[in-house]
């Protein structure tokens, strides 16, 4: 079965746009999520993410109804590359566990690490 295919017939589904809350500048920054395994999550956004920042991840689970729950989960920025008009960015996770993150950890169970399936024609625009 195709990966995209899991991500449709599971019962955890991520929703492919996240937010990226920087607590040290009290910045947010809209991105799409283009993998997610469970050392971290790499995204596209339209706005250059500086390495080295740590920063609070806010990913979107959709559950039977379509209802988003949201999880948020600590990491670093490990790198951060122009990558067409935008960039893509590697956060690796500070840790997660299926007591504060049951959905993400749910998710990665059923799907396994996703490599360039997470799409959406929609992008955020910041």
């Amino acid at each position: 079965m195709r990966q995209n295919d899991r991500q449709k017939c599971g019962e955890t589904r991520i929703h492919p746009q996240l937010e990226l809350h920087f607590p040290e500048e009290s910045i947010r920054i809209k991105a799409n999520t283009i993998d997610i395994g469970p050392g971290g999550i790499g995204l596209h956004s339209s706005k250059r993410i500086p390495v080295g920042q740590k920063v609070v991840v806010s990913i979107g689970f959709l559950n039977a109804h379509e209802a988003i729950q949201f999880e948020v989960v600590e990491g670093t920025v490990k790198w951060c590359r122009t990558h067409g008009f935008g960039f893509t960015a590697g956060i690796e996770f500070n840790g997660i566990n299926p007591q504060q993150h049951p959905r993400l950890v749910t998710f990665i169970q059923q799907n396994g690490p996703l490599r360039e399936t997470i799409r959406d024609a929609k992008r955020f625009d910041d």
